[in-house]
């Protein structure tokens, strides 16, 4: 479940009196969005929040220092919905957690500049090119149809990664998405100005 942006967790805040009480841990599900260089739009940002608000434990969304955010307290039952609801806004959670690579960083703001919105369409295109290539995560989330395939992934080969991996753009001078803490950076050179 880790390959599609899921763990399961116990609320660490009541962990010790519900094992005073000889309670078994409060489960539940994490799951972190794919979002480049963070870029997210008012009607999506509206549709994860009201889901947050309706369908968590804690009805709150968490930012995270990858430029995404996270929904904490997913209940079992409301695990396929989540999928589909950030589907149906044009996002998802595929490869955001596990030994593949993990949300794209890039410099902020990409309406400052044409070279700011060149680098977060760079981060775009490294996200959808990193991807895993199955179709798993459409097929049971979406409810796409099954398709039997023995194909092998085109850059991670039969296996994935032996670790996260992180990869950003960036625009100098600023180093905001901090270059020397990512394994694959990208340096915007402007050419003409």
């Amino acid at each position: 479940i880790r390959f599609h942006g899921m763990y399961q967790q116990d609320d660490r805040d009541i962990r010790a009196e519900r094992a005073e009480q000889k309670l078994e841990p409060r489960h539940a599900m994490m799951l972190r969005c794919r979002l480049p260089g963070g870029i997210i739009t008012p009607t999506q940002w509206l549709a994860i929040d009201k889901f947050a608000t309706d369908k968590t434990i804690y009805g709150s969304i968490r930012l995270t220092n990858r430029q995404t955010f996270q929904f904490h307290g997913i209940l079992k039952k409301n695990v396929k919905p989540t999928h589909q609801m950030l589907h149906e806004v044009g996002l998802d959670a595929l490869a955001t957690a596990n030994d593949v690579n993990r949300n794209v960083l890039c410099t902020s703001n990409p309406v400052e500049s044409e070279l700011h919105q060149e680098a977060y369409e760079w981060a775009k295109k490294l996200s959808e090119h990193l991807l895993p290539r199955t179709r798993a995560y459409a097929e049971i989330w979406w409810d796409k149809e099954k398709v039997a395939t023995t194909d092998e992934e085109p850059i991670l080969g039969e296996t994935y990664l032996p670790r996260k991996f992180k990869t950003t753009v960036v625009i100098p001078p600023h180093n905001d998405v901090d270059l020397h803490a990512n394994d694959l950076n990208f340096v915007a050179v402007a050419e003409h100005g």
